[in-house]
């Protein structure tokens, strides 16, 4: 019963060792300032390709920026690609448009 005790506690401070090398390592990660950049133009990146989807589903009843109101208007917009801007069509209620 010792030895399995000892095995176990040993065990706990192993993962409780490799969890805190882990933590620091991510917090090291995430203070450096590339990494901050990559990832918010990442997160921005991803944002705005989830509206065009949301914009082109083929049943979008629904206003893609409140995604609670019937569309009344249909209003271009711009996305950035790889070779400059895009126009892009969406749709949008009267509250979206005031």
């Amino acid at each position: 019963m010792r030895q399995a005790r000892a095995v176990s506690l040993r065990e706990e401070r192993q993962r409780e060792a490799l969890r805190r090398e882990k933590r620091e390592y991510m917090r090291r990660w995430r203070a450096n300032p590339e990494n901050r950049a990559r990832m918010m133009a990442m997160g921005h990146r991803q944002c705005a390709k989830r509206k065009v989807e949301r914009s082109q589903e083929a049943g979008a009843k629904v206003c893609v920026f409140c995604r609670t109101h019937a569309p009344v208007k249909r209003i271009e917009r711009l996305i950035t690609t790889s070779a400059g801007f895009k126009a892009v069509y969406v749709m949008c209620c009267a509250d979206c448009l005031a």
